[in-house]
């Protein structure tokens, strides 16, 4: 019984549908993270735990490991790019940077 009141207090507190976006319901749910236990959050917007977990801790706010990793990338492919002013594709680049990382005794994927 206590369960069910708890869905519907959730359920008028956020301010979207059962029928909103998952990225919608994934920023309200984050919103009462804390308030109510998981499990009653998800039941109430119908959003799976591994996804609701894998957004709270692998979230999209750019602080991931993956992002930085893909800022460190980004950088590095940058560089070779202004330094065959810009008319290098992927490709060469890839091939670029795989010799400079082997040079270097780094792994570079």
């Amino acid at each position: 019984m206590e369960k069910l009141e708890n869905v519907i207090a959730i359920l008028k507190t956020v301010d979207c549908t059962t029928h909103a976006s998952l990225k919608e319901k994934l920023t309200e749910l984050e919103l009462l993270h804390g308030q109510y236990d998981v499990h009653t959050l998800c039941e109430a917007l119908e959003v799976s735990r591994g996804t609701f977990y894998n957004h709270i801790l692998r979230n999209k706010r750019g602080n991931a490991w993956f992002e930085k990793r893909r800022e460190e990338y980004r950088i590095l492919i940058r560089e070779v790019f202004d330094e065959y002013r810009q008319v290098l594709g992927a490709e060469k680049i890839w091939m670029i940077r795989t010799a400079r990382a082997s040079s270097q005794h780094q792994v570079w994927r």
